[in-house]
């Protein structure tokens, strides 16, 4: 057998080599969008259908994700998420659609439902982003960047927030971020949603973000960042964390199974360690396959796993 590199065989090199920088065992493929495809894709339209349609099932649901630990109970909050990637420009696609039993209006940033997320473009991984300081935090998320994501704001409009964040001696964290950053606006970012109805309230929120191999803070200028290089067959890192409001019941924060630990605070700390990020790897249109169903994911496994076994044969001669 020639000891040559195909592009299924090159796939699974890159699995076996690349996958390991963040945690979990599972690899989340994530689809490209084309040109064609992106026109169809409406961020303020307040539906997802065209993500159904677009891609087929999600990449991510309410059975992917833990609260405290334990498996969240559906009839009080369920969600769809989306991930999609385009290549020219580089941009991370991410749809969400929720069901929510009570919508409580937070005081302070007037939706119920957030996303907090955390982009790891180069998937540079490392031994993680905790216990710097403040000051220290600022030159370290060069490699990566933190959002906050809300489908509506006590302006009535969604919004999209930058933020720095390190974790400070294990448990307690520091933050800061912007609203008005060059990075939340097109051709960087944007962001739409919508809140409708009562018991259940549907949220959604579409939005798109840049990843950066590295840039210099949300207060800099966009002439100093180098943007991430999306490649099919190409890994990122990514982190979410979806965050329900329900008044003097509390907040709770759903944090995803693969990252789970003895402590369930600390599984809050995931987002702000790049050791613990999740793995996505960027697929091809042509290998994304048929959108019926979950043919995205079924058809890129099976190719997967014939990559892996020849791989295999291929070590053993």
């Amino acid at each position: 057998m020639k000891n040559s590199c195909g592009a299924i065989l090159c796939l699974a090199l890159s699995l076996a080599t690349s996958a390991g920088a963040h945690s979990g065992g599972r690899v989340y493929p994530i689809p490209e969008l084309t040109d064609e495809m992106l026109e169809k894709i409406q961020l303020d339209d307040g539906s997802v259908e065209e993500w159904y349609d677009l891609i087929g099932e999600p990449a991510m649901s309410l059975v992917d994700f833990r609260l405290y630990g334990t498996v969240p109970d559906p009839s009080d909050l369920d969600f769809r998420i989306w991930l999609a990637w385009h290549g020219d420009p580089d941009r991370l696609y991410i749809a969400f659609s929720s069901s929510d039993d009570v919508f409580h209006e937070s005081p302070w940033s007037g939706n119920d439902i957030e996303l907090q997320l955390t982009i790891d473009g180069n998937h540079s991984g490392g031994d993680g982003y905790s216990n710097f300081t403040f000051d220290e935090s600022e030159g370290v998320w060069g490699e990566a960047q933190q959002y906050k994501a809300m489908a509506r704001t006590a302006t009535g409009e969604p919004a999209l927030h930058a933020y720095y964040t390190s974790s400070s001696g294990g448990r307690g964290f520091i933050s800061d971020g912007s609203a008005d950053s060059w990075t939340l606006f097109p051709p960087y970012a944007d962001i739409g949603g919508d809140i409708a109805g009562e018991n259940p309230t549907i949220t959604v929120i579409e939005l798109y973000v840049t990843p950066y191999d590295s840039w210099q803070g949300y207060d800099s200028g966009p002439e100093g960042a180098v943007v991430t290089d999306l490649t099919a067959g190409e890994f990122i890192g990514f982190a979410i964390i979806v965050s329900d409001e329900d008044g003097e019941d509390g907040w709770y924060p759903l944090t995803p199974e693969a990252v789970q630990t003895e402590d369930p605070w600390e599984n809050l700390l995931f987002l702000y360690r790049a050791d613990l990020y999740l793995d996505g790897l960027l697929l091809s249109a042509d290998q994304a396959g048929p959108r019926d169903g979950s043919a995205v994911e079924s058809v890129t496994w099976g190719r997967i796993k014939a990559s892996l076994e020849i791989k295999a044969s291929l070590e053993m001669e």
